[in-house]
């Protein structure tokens, strides 16, 4: 059976890893962090209905400078380093972490150091169809840039159906292309992600 999914970049060109990462997710630069240690990019991306999945493996250290990167990305980092900086805003998450990205406009730069994670992108329609389903998704939180899961139960609920989803609806191309069962997975998805990060303290 085929693998459902292609390469979005696989590439020790960070030029050419630019060009492509920037029709995604916005104009970018890629450059080394250690002039010594040649770097190389992977990332694998699977859709689920109105969600990617990309599972991002980067060899080496490399600096990623966005000029303003738009919409909620949420990422899961399950090896290496990840630092984020926003303004005057800097944070740095390893192995088990997982954080919503949210782009406000604001220039934005990323470290990752040996790192492999998934990134997860939501359609915004969807993140508001699925919020609008359950007032309780809602809070007074203020916006951060870069928001914290609301407790470390809600975190692993979404980092285990992120998993689920992967690995049996992600990957099993008989399903992943079938738009019921892709459509409902993603919804799945996306409930648990608005468990971890309700979409008040994202979009308001």
């Amino acid at each position: 059976m085929d693998l459902a999914g292609t390469y979005l970049v696989n590439t020790s060109d960070l030029d050419e890893a630019a060009t492509i990462l920037g029709s995604e997710f916005g104009t970018m630069r890629i450059s080394r962090v250690n002039p010594q240690a040649p770097p190389w990019i992977r990332i694998w991306r699977t859709r689920v209905g109105p969600t990617t999945l990309d599972d991002c493996d980067i060899i080496s250290d490399v600096r990623y400078e966005m000029d303003a990167p738009a919409g909620i990305l949420v990422c899961r980092v399950r090896a290496g380093a990840v630092e984020f900086t926003a303004g005057e805003s800097c944070r740095t998450f390893r192995r088990g972490d997982m954080v919503a990205v949210v782009g406000d406009g604001t220039a934005m730069t990323a470290v990752m150091r040996e790192a492999r994670c998934d990134l997860i992108t939501v359609a915004p329609w969807l993140l508001t169809e699925m919020a609008a389903m359950d007032d309780e998704s809602r809070c007074g939180t203020a916006l951060n840039t870069f928001s914290d899961p609301i407790s470390p139960s809600a975190q692993q609920q979404a980092a285990d159906v992120i998993d689920h989803i992967r690995t049996f609806i992600a990957n099993n191309p008989l399903a992943a292309h079938d738009p019921l069962v892709a459509g409902s997975a993603a919804r799945y998805l996306v409930a648990s992600i608005l468990t971890a990060f309700p979409l008040e303290a994202l979009a308001s």
